[in-house]
């Protein structure tokens, strides 16, 4: 599919998602691609609160899963390789 406002076809990491209102492109990451620190959402939100925010820390090899923290809280969570983030955001 080709992007309405660019006219460019979205590439392998984009996925471009028909909504009722407009058309978005959304940058989606399994947890294990995000480096560490970089910030990111669990659900697609293009402009999210404080606390819909996380932060990628450390992998954990003993229960294989990454450490992920809240930006605004620092509520740390553990949370599988294969889970889905979401990276374009206005914050």
């Amino acid at each position: 599919m080709i992007n309405k406002t660019t006219n460019e076809q979205p590439t392998d990491q984009s996925v471009l998602k028909e909504g009722s209102r407009m058309s978005y492109l959304e940058k989606k990451e399994e947890i294990r691609n995000i480096k560490q620190g970089e910030w990111f959402t669990l659900r697609h939100i293009e402009e999210p609160k404080p606390n819909q925010v996380w932060i990628r820390n450390h992998y954990d090899q003993s229960s294989k899963t990454y450490s992920i923290s809240n930006w605004s809280t620092g509520q740390e969570r553990f949370v599988r390789a294969d889970r889905k983030a979401y990276l374009n955001f206005t914050f």
